[in-house]
């Protein structure tokens, strides 16, 4: 059996979120809603010091409210590392779905920051956000591409991969498993 060896999740996400942009009091007009068939959260780790691996999740929901509250849940039941069996010992053994079902990410966008997106179509945030992930909570920032599809789609995308360190959640022992 190889030996993983990991000491941080790199996370990507590409996500595609309808609402309504234009000619509203806020740019989240009603709020906006992850299309989930559009979108992928993918993560990256690296095996024997080298190989890099890229996995993901088949299921998640998101909203961002009208006021720009975030919302983003991820069933991690629905990790997928191409492998089946390489799936079940990241539920059981790594992220030890049957006491921490799904990963939450909240945040508060500030209106002001995304009201000239439908002028300039494309713009680059820092975003701070909240994960909740294995039971630990903590603060991470994300640089954000986002990019206005049309009136009514907007794609956001990460800038560069966000570094989450396995200890910092409380998942070195079950990578030790792995």
């Amino acid at each position: 059996m190889m030996t993983r060896h990991l000491s941080a999740i790199l996370l990507l996400i590409s996500l595609a979120i309808s609402g309504g942009v234009h000619a509203q009091p806020s740019p989240f007009g009603d709020g906006w809603t992850l299309e989930p068939g559009a979108s992928t959260l993918q993560f990256q780790s690296i095996k024997n010091g080298s190989k890099i691996e890229t996995s993901g999740f088949g299921s998640f929901t998101g909203a961002i409210s009208p006021a720009g509250e975030v919302a983003l849940t991820v069933l991690l039941d629905s990790v997928d590392t191409k492998i089946d069996l390489r799936n079940v010992r990241m539920r059981f053994l790594f992220f030890e779905t049957f006491t921490f079902p799904e990963a939450r990410v909240s945040a508060r966008i500030d209106p002001a920051i995304i009201a000239d997106l439908p002028s300039v179509r494309r713009k680059t945030i820092e975003m701070p956000f909240t994960l909740d992930l294995h039971g630990v909570t903590r603060e991470v920032v994300a640089r954000l591409s986002l990019t206005l599809i049309g009136d009514d789609l907007v794609a956001v995308s990460t800038a560069e991969p966000i570094v989450l360190p396995v200890a910092d959640f409380n998942l070195s022992e079950g990578l030790a498993k792995l």
